[in-house]
Parts: C-alpha cells; structure tokens; sequence
C-alpha cells in the first residue's frame, strides 16, 4: 500500500468564467487513514479543492486546470467520477444535491445496489449507516419532507453506505443540531481507526476540528497560508482571524486574559483551562465553595413587555400528510421590538413553526395571528407586508436571473413606487455587503452571497417581522459576524428579529430572548442570558453551549455565574473575583 492516500501536485485551477486561478499550486500530502481539515475564508478555494479529488474537475467542471491530483494509484486526469466512487465518497454542503431516493432506505440503497452487492450486504450498511446519523426509524419517509438537518445526515449516510476508502465532506454538519455536530464527528473518527479510513473534510468548526483532526490546513484566496497540527495551528489566533477562521473561545479567553495582565498558558483543551484558571485562583486565595456557585434557576417564560403583539400563536397543532406530527399544542407571543433565537433538536419543529407566521403553512388545529390577521383567512401574499421570511436554503427562493431582477420581484408586487425601487435595491444590497452585484448572475454566487441575496430581497420589503432561518450556515467567521450584526442593527431600528439558529455562539452573542423546542412541543422561553443554566432543557432539546460557557461551569463554585455566554462577560467575572487586572 502506497504511503499516501491522496498526493496533489502544484495544483491550479481557474472555472470557465474566473478572471484568475481559484487553487493557486496547491502541494498537500495525504497519510492513509489521517483526518485533514481544511479551513479558511468563504471563496478561499476549499469546495474547489474538495471536487478535484473524484474527478469532478476536470471531467464534470471544464475549467482550466494544471497540476496532478492522485488517490492511491489513480490520476483523476485519467479517471472519471463513476471510475472513482469506490475510492473517494463526497459529501456535499447542499445535501438536497445528491439526495435521489424516493424513502430514506432507498436512497441510502442507492450507492450500494450499483455496486451490485448482495442483499444481505445491502440491508446492512443501510441499517449501520442510518443507525450512525440517528435517521433509525425514518427508512419510509419521503426525503424532502424531513428537515434541513436530517436531509444532511441523510446525505452522510448515503455516501457512508458506500465504505470509500477516501471520504471527503464539505460542510457535512453545518446544518445538525450540537449534539448531532458531535455525534457526526465522533462517528467518522471512529471509521476512521476500524476502517483505516482518509477523512478530508471543510468546516468552519475550529473547536470540533481541534477535537478529532490530524492536521488543519487553512487556505486564502486559493493557496495554502497555514498547516499543521490543530496545537500549532489553533492558538496562532491573529493568523487565524487574519484569514476568516474563528479561533477556539478557550483560545480567545487566553489573549483576554492576556490583554487585562492575567497569564494563562494556552490550551485547546476545555477541562485544562479550567484545571489552569481554578489553579490561579486557589494561589490568589479565592476560595472554592460549593455553595457559592452562581446558580441561574431560569423561570422558563418569557419577561413580560409592554410593546405591541406582532405574532400570537394559540394551541398550535401541525399535521403533516402521513401522519407526521410536528407541532403539538404551541402557544407563543412575539412582540414588536425582539430578537428570539428559535433553537431545538434537528426535526423538532422549528422550521415549520416559522412558516406559519407569513402564511406558508395552515394550523391543522389552533391559530395563529400576525398583528391580529387570522393567517388562517390570509394569503401568503397579504402576510408578506408584515412578515418577510429567509428560507434555510436559499435556493428555495431565489429563481431571477441577476441580482437586480431577485431584488426588484417583490418591491413590483407590492406596488412600490417606481422611484422608490432603486433606493430600497441599493440600500439591501449596501446592507448585506453586496454592492455592485447588482447586475450578476444569481447562481454564480456562492451559498453565503446567495443567503445575503435572499436576506436583502426580503429586507428590500421593509417588513415589521424578519424571520431567517440559519441565516450563517455554511459561512465563515467573518460572514456570519456580518450577517449577525445585519439582523441586529435592523433589529436596533425596531424590527422584530426572529432567528433559527443552531449555532450556539451566535446565540450567546446575538439573541435576547430564546425559545427552545422539543419534539414538536416548546419546552423552555426565557431570557437568553438564562438559558445556558438550564442542564435538563439543554439535555432535552441535543443542545450543547458554547464553550466560554462549559469553562464558566468548571468554575461555578468559585462563583463564576453558570450562564456566562461570551468571553467577554467570563473576563469580567473572572478579573473582578481576582481583584481587578493583572496576574
């Protein structure tokens, strides 16, 4: 056996319309059975890198390529991509791409049945892989009816049933709920030490990839700008930054502390920094009692506002055909002014919970009011006036041919003005970083210039209510700070903010009032600086918090509060029992 699974050589790479090289000679050495990640900024060129290792470039994409790209003992120069499945198994970011089965089971049947394996063989990696991405149980569901989250997990296992040798996944969890984040990880590290399996996977994860990855390679404007183990890689965090990629919080807890004069050697690793800090604090004579920790009860019910009622939802059941139920008896009140981050479990609820505040879905029993209008009665048009809804992908509703032509659609059916037009179109497109678009192809965007292209078209709307439904998936660091601060500097001129999220950073950061939903049922509503305190909620709804927050815990009987949520509040904390600055 050969010393690498993947050798690529001096690798350029330019699409048909690209004014320069996208991979600019690209030198990368692969170990048999090794976990790379590849990091970097949107654009960097990591999807591009990711389709060159089946043989999608150069013989599906016909770009101007040069360089050699080998796995094991085949040139994909000299290979084409049905020539390569039994080696290399791609999992896309956009799982409704390669999702081609009528059920669940025979979509996952689907790679292994044109292997032509036996039957017996067959049912049993659809059994092992569905079993693998928690989908047991779903084998007769129709896969478009299950939520963003399972889609993705489907896709996982459909490419897991075929066992390559080389699996290759961009963006593969970006969708999942934490817990299903960590499970998907932990999985394909455990294939990779039974199966001696070559893991090469994007994500803007840097805490999980810290965790499980070999090697991080991070690349910018198409050529590699740093490499090496997660340790060495992970705590160069201007470096990082630098380049699009978020740091580890337990990394930019370091250079906070740094900053206020407070040494702590820097650690990727949760438990040790916790070990580091509790370890200053008993030499600062900080004592550490049990009863002085912090608690957090949390009341589970929303504070009580005076604002007007935008959304009302009364005993809200949902019903899908076949018998699905995904909403069981919400009730919920949203008021002008908020910004709620709607947060669960993959498949509780959320989504479809959503689309009935602009009309998109009807209660199957119980109702819900949109500034006192019975959507049971609306159009989707008439809601549209008041709620503007960003689809989780937003593809589902981008259909123009350029940017202008998306914008304008919806400013002509609502009878604005012609002169008006024009300045609402500039004002979105200012907003969501897309100036001078205006006249591009929408499809020869990327996803996160497509997600702030469905986000401006809407926001073009003006409406009272903006619901955005994953509105940073597949974004970088960088990216999703934007698009984050978008919603809440709308949010700050009195638009009500209504966020699916299951990125629990952005949460902390961003959101001040949180709902979390279970099993179709809502299960807690509280303030968000109160939900991280909540274990059973937590537990319950497959959330796992940040992690400043599980530093914060190791250190609640000291008397650190355990519903820190950012860095910058456990600094404060954390100096103020020290007695100020300086360690």
């Amino acid at each position: 056996m050969p010393d690498y699974a993947v050798v690529i050589e001096d690798l350029w790479y330019s699409y048909p319309a690209s004014k320069e090289p996208v991979l600019k000679g690209i030198n990368l050495k692969i170990r048999e059975g090794e976990f790379l990640a590849i990091m970097g900024r949107t654009g960097a060129g990591k999807t591009t890198l990711c389709l060159t290792l089946n043989g999608i470039i150069p013989h599906v994409m016909l770009g101007k390529k040069k360089g050699k790209v080998r796995i094991y003992d085949r040139d994909t120069d000299e290979y084409t991509v049905p020539e390569m499945v039994d080696l290399v198994g791609m999992v896309f970011q956009d799982p409704e791409a390669q999702i081609i089965g009528m059920t669940v089971e025979s979509d996952v049947a689907f790679g292994p049945e044109n292997l032509g394996l036996s039957e017996e063989e067959i049912h049993r990696r659809i059994e092992r892989s569905l079993e693998i991405v928690r989908l047991k149980g779903f084998e007769e569901r129709f896969p478009f009816t299950l939520s963003g989250g399972q889609k993705q997990r489907l896709a996982i296992a459909s490419t897991l049933a075929l066992e390559p040798k080389v699996l290759v996944l961009d963006e593969p969890t970006s969708e999942l709920d934490p817990v299903g984040k960590e499970e998907v990880f932990k999985v394909i590290d455990e294939m990779k030490e039974k199966l001696n399996l070559t893991i090469i996977m994007v994500s803007h994860d840097s805490e999980r990839v810290a965790s499980f990855a070999d090697r991080v390679v991070v690349l910018d404007n198409g050529e590699i700008v740093m490499e090496g183990p997660p340790e060495d890689v992970f705590i160069r965090r201007e470096e990082l930054l630098a380049h699009g990629v978020r740091p580890p919080e337990v990394v930019e807890l370091e250079a906070r502390l740094r900053e206020k004069g407070i040494s702590v050697e820097p650690t990727l690793d949760v438990n040790e920094m916790v070990s580091r800090l509790a370890m200053l604090l008993e030499k600062r004579g900080v004592p550490s009692l049990p009863q002085r920790a912090a608690q957090v009860s949390g009341s589970g019910s929303a504070e009580e506002s005076e604002e007007e009622l935008v959304i009302k939802v009364e005993g809200l059941w949902h019903i899908y055909p076949g018998g699905v139920e995904a909403l069981k008896g919400i009730d919920l009140e949203i008021r002008k002014g908020e910004f709620v981050a709607l947060i669960g479990q993959n498949g509780s609820g959320k989504t479809t919970l959503v689309k009935h505040f602009n009309g998109l879905l009807k209660p199957t029993k119980g109702v819900v009011y949109v500034k006192g209008i019975d959507t049971r009665t609306a159009t989707v048009a008439e809601l549209a006036r008041h709620v503007g809804y960003v689809f989780q992908n937003p593809d589902h509703q981008l259909f123009a041919e350029t940017v202008r032509e998306e914008i304008m659609f919806g400013l002509v059916n609502l009878g604005v003005p012609e002169g008006e037009r024009e300045e609402r179109m500039k004002m979105a497109l200012k907003a969501v970083g897309l100036e001078g678009f205006e006249d591009s192809y929408v499809f020869s965007l990327g996803k996160g210039q497509r997600q702030k292209l469905a986000t401006a078209s809407v926001m073009a709307l003006q409406p009272e209510v903006l619901v955005v439904d994953e509105p940073t998936t597949g974004m970088d660091w960088s990216g999703a700070e934007s698009m984050m601060s978008l919603l809440r500097d709308l949010n700050k001129r009195g638009h009500t903010i209504i966020v699916i999220t299951h990125d629990m950073t952005l949460v902390a950061r961003y959101a001040r009032r949180v709902v979390v939903l279970a099993d179709g049922k809502k299960i807690w509503d509280g303030p968000a600086s109160e939900i991280f305190a909540q274990d059973e909620v937590l537990e319950r709804a497959f959330i796992t918090p940040p992690q400043i927050n599980l530093v914060a815990r190791g250190l609640s009987d000291f008397g650190i509060p355990r519903g820190v949520r950012t860095v910058e509040e456990f600094v404060e904390k954390y100096t103020s029992l020290l007695g100020g600055e300086g360690s």
